[in-house]
């Protein structure tokens, strides 16, 4: 894949760092490159196309982030959690998947419904013999920050994307079948119903449930999670590097 950023456009060095770390934030979410794996700055400025210093930059943007870790004698790695963090972030986000439905039943606007709904549409209309795995996962992420972005408070939706700028192998992400997908659309449907109601608790118990559905069903099938950890818990040889240059804004 030839890769390049802001082909039509000069780049400053700001604006290169800024437009590396989203690319790369996108290849660990996406897990191309897998917990543990070292991130070599000439690779990473090889296959992006530009110097190693706004490369180097945005590693440091990303350490900021948590998504990588410096290690001594090793450099940049992606970042690997341990099962306890794992545990803490879970219970953080039901917290405040919990926060963002009560507050979006209070401050919703009639767009927010609007996006909620184009969001269970889409969802609804894919095809799980053919979408990849990952686009049906975004599409969830999608919805989640609807809800936080209905609540009207920018830290919320902050938070909201931190948890889920995580790297693939952590993420309740597995093989959907029909039954599962469409499972998922009528509980997005009801948590959307209970926010048009303007049903705190409901919607508040709703998103715990489907939250916590989600990650039981990821945990008992095999998953594309699970075998982008096994790779890297086993040492075998990382996959060519392959990054997707997102566009600057």
């Amino acid at each position: 894949m030839t890769l390049k950023i802001g082909p039509d456009k000069k780049l400053n060095r700001e604006n290169a760092s800024a437009a590396a770390a989203a690319s790369i934030r996108e290849a660990i979410i996406a897990g191309q490159l897998r917990p543990g794996q070292r991130l070599k700055e000439g690779d990473l400025a090889e296959a992006l196309g530009i110097s190693r210093t706004p490369i180097r930059e945005a590693l440091m943007l990303l350490q900021v982030d948590g998504l990588i870790t410096t290690l001594p004698r090793r450099g940049s790695v992606v970042r690997a959690f341990e099962a306890s963090e794992l545990a803490d972030m879970l219970q953080l986000r039901i917290a405040l998947e919990d926060f963002a439905a009560r507050q979006a039943c209070e401050r919703r606007t009639s767009a927010d419904l609007v996006a909620l709904e184009e969001s269970i549409v889409r969802l609804d209309a894919f095809d799980v013999t053919t979408t990849k795995v990952l686009d049906i996962w975004r599409e969830n992420v999608v919805f989640h920050i609807a809800i936080a972005e209905a609540g009207h408070a920018l830290k919320l939706v902050e938070f909201m994307r931190s948890l889920f700028d995580l790297p693939a192998a952590y993420h309740p992400i597995f093989s959907y079948t029909k039954e599962n997908k469409d499972l998922f659309v009528s509980q997005h449907r009801r948590i959307a119903a209970a926010l048009s109601a303007r049903d705190g608790e409901s919607a508040a118990q709703l998103t715990r449930d489907h939250v916590l559905e989600a990650r039981g069903l990821a945990l008992e099938a095999p998953s594309t999670s699970s075998s982008v950890a096994n790779g890297a818990a086993t040492g075998s040889r990382a996959p060519e590097l392959r990054l997707v240059a997102l566009p600057l804004p």
